[in-house]
C-alpha cells in the first residue's frame, strides 16, 4: 500500500451517486473537496471513463476528492467494483492510478484514480469534462 488515502472520484462514486457501491463508499469515505485532472471524460455507457492525459492541459475532467477511512479495505472492493482486480480478465477495463489531483485552491494532492485503460473510439466525449448521469 502506497500510504496515499485520497480517491479521486469523477463518476458513479460521486457524491450524487446513488448505486449500492456509492452508498458504501460514503459510509468509508469523506468528502474534502472539488478537483481536477487534465484529460477527456467519455460516455462508456451509464458510466464515465477518464482518459488522464498530461500533455494536453486544455481539457480537464472535474471530479471530487475524498478521504478513505481504510484504504486497504475499501481500495480492495474497489479494485473489484472497477474490474481492476487480479481476478478480473485483461486487459481490465480501468486500472487504478495514483495521480496528482488540483483541487480548487491550485495546489496538488496525491490520489487513487481509477481511469479508462480500453480504446474510446466511437464513445461521446463529455466536453465540459463533468459526469452528470
Amino acid at each position: 500500500m502506497s500510504g496515499v488515502v485520497r480517491l479521486f472520484v469523477y463518476g458513479t462514486l460521486s457524491r450524487n451517486g446513488n448505486t449500492p457501491e456509492a452508498e458504501r463508499f460514503h459510509q468509508e469515505a469523506d468528502f474534502l473537496e472539488l478537483g481536477s485532472i487534465p484529460g477527456k471524460l467519455f460516455r462508456i455507457g451509464d458510466y464515465p471513463g477518464a482518459m488522464y492525459d498530461t500533455a494536453n492541459r486544455a481539457d480537464r475532467i472535474e471530479g471530487e476528492i475524498w478521504r478513505m477511512k481504510d484504504p486497504v479495505a475499501t481500495l480492495a472492493w474497489l479494485d473489484e467494483y472497477e474490474g481492476s482486480s487480479s481476478q478480473d480478465p485483461e486487459p481490465h477495463e480501468f486500472i487504478r492510478r495514483i495521480i496528482p489531483v488540483s483541487p480548487e485552491d491550485g495546489y496538488h494532492l496525491a490520489c487513487h484514480a481509477y481511469l479508462y485503460n480500453w480504446f474510446v473510439d466511437g464513445r461521446p466525449q463529455i466536453p465540459e469534462g463533468l459526469w452528470k448521469g
